[in-house]
């Protein structure tokens, strides 16, 4: 069960904070608020000043302490937690520190000019070893999972999301497999997924769908089609100078995602 939520909070977060206080009241979970702003070398242009960054710090702090206000409100006490000042690699202990919560919330990427929330994301998703739960820039609405929608494709990463997620599959009032053609699949085919999760008394319906030139934008469009609350699929990455970079369905659905994703790596 998801016990320990973290919601890691930058200047930018809108949506993320309403959704993880209503995602922790609804499955009854503890949550840690972190606020992290990076330094001013973490951003592309190099326009950015100190100054810049001391008042961008002062609005994560406004940010933080109102998501805390909202929390309470709805009789959810939220713990915050600092990192310390003195830390140089802020994205390196915020890697460290999230290892020991159960589920990691954040915002969606929602600018290619915002370097500091892609390493942010990218961190939580490639350096902790826990699952993450991306909320999209346009939720509308606070956590409830009536429909969940698993992307499958047999690869390692959507099995580690598809056990990571069993707690809210279990909650789920519908739960779809959409299931790309690829020959990725091997042995590993949707029917068995079903059989799994009927063993922990989740009924799933199987869609098979041809393969597709974007499977991140097909995923999308089928999730709208069946008015999903919830995606589970696997992370995709490679590294490049030592960096890891999001594969192309995982970039896809990052940028272009309209529902809460649930992704492990």
């Amino acid at each position: 069960m998801f016990k320990d939520l973290a919601l890691v909070v930058d200047a930018g977060t809108q949506e993320a904070g309403t959704y993880a206080v209503s995602l922790a009241k609804f499955i009854d979970a503890h949550l840690t608020m972190i606020p992290i702003e990076l330094s001013p070398d973490a951003y592309a242009s190099q326009e950015v000043s100190f100054a810049k960054w001391e008042e961008r710090e002062n609005l994560i702090a406004k940010i933080a302490e109102n998501f805390q206000v909202e929390g309470l409100a709805q009789g959810l006490p939220i713990n915050i937690l600092l990192l310390d000042e003195r830390i140089n690699n802020r994205i390196q202990a915020l890697s460290g520190i999230l290892r020991v919560f159960d589920l990691i919330i954040l915002e969606q990427i929602s600018n290619e000019r915002n370097p500091a929330r892609r390493r942010i994301v990218m961190a939580s998703v490639f350096r902790t070893g826990r699952p993450v739960l991306v909320v999209p820039c346009i939720q509308a609405k606070t956590a409830f999972i009536e429909t969940t929608l698993i992307a499958w494709d047999g690869s390692m990463p959507a099995a580690r999301a598809l056990g990571d997620a069993l707690p809210l599959l279990s909650r789920s009032a519908k739960v779809e497999i959409v299931q790309i053609e690829t020959r990725s699949h091997g042995e590993c085919d949707g029917t068995m997924v079903q059989s799994h999760l009927a063993r922990h008394g989740i009924h799933a319906e199987l869609r098979r769908m041809p393969k597709s030139n974007d499977v991140g934008k097909t995923i999308l469009m089928y999730a709208a089609d069946i008015d999903a609350d919830l995606l589970i699929m696997g992370a995709y990455g490679h590294s490049r100078m030592s960096e890891e970079m999001f594969g192309g369905t995982t970039r896809t659905i990052m940028e272009y995602m309209t529902l809460a994703t649930f992704m492990s790596h």
